[in-house]
């Protein structure tokens, strides 16, 4: 289980009891796609977390394999692939 512990104005995760200082993200989905995305992640046995850094790292793998990203440092807001 996930929660939450403010610390100053850093916010530490507890993931499995265990604080983890890892960057956090925050999305909206419609009620039907967190729906679909619950059945999945526990069919793949999988927290909504653990589930959503799967999804991320199998697009980024798959970007990466397209060409459409690589490894280098970001810089700045332009499109990695544009150059």
């Amino acid at each position: 289980m996930h929660s939450g512990v403010r610390s100053g104005s850093m916010v530490t995760a507890m993931v499995n009891g265990v604080p983890s200082k890892l960057p956090r993200i925050v999305i909206y989905m419609p009620p039907d796609v967190r729906e679909d995305f619950e059945k999945l992640a526990n069919y793949e046995r999988r927290s909504l977390s653990q589930m959503a850094l799967f999804a991320i790292e199998e697009a980024i793998r798959r970007a990466k394999a397209d060409g459409k990203i690589n490894d280098e440092p970001s810089s700045g807001n332009k499109k990695d692939a544009q150059g």
